[in-house]
């Protein structure tokens, strides 16, 4: 689990630099959609850590607006 909270970090991470290069919120909320799906599909993610990682999701959105 601390791989795949790794790897989200780097994504969201990467993704933060497009939507700086793009500005759009459309693409931000579909990221986080696509990724919020993911982590539903994935067996192995139990509900806190589905939560916790929702919540980061929700401080990207939130961190990305602010900047924006």
């Amino acid at each position: 689990m601390q791989r795949f909270h790794e790897d989200r970090q780097k994504a969201l991470e990467h993704g933060r630099v497009g939507l700086e290069c793009t500005g759009s919120n459309v693409l931000m909320e579909r990221i986080i959609q696509d990724e919020i799906n993911s982590l539903l599909a994935c067996e192995h993610v139990s509900t806190s850590e589905l939560n916790e990682a929702i919540e980061s999701l929700e401080r990207f959105r939130e961190e990305v607006l602010q900047e924006g």
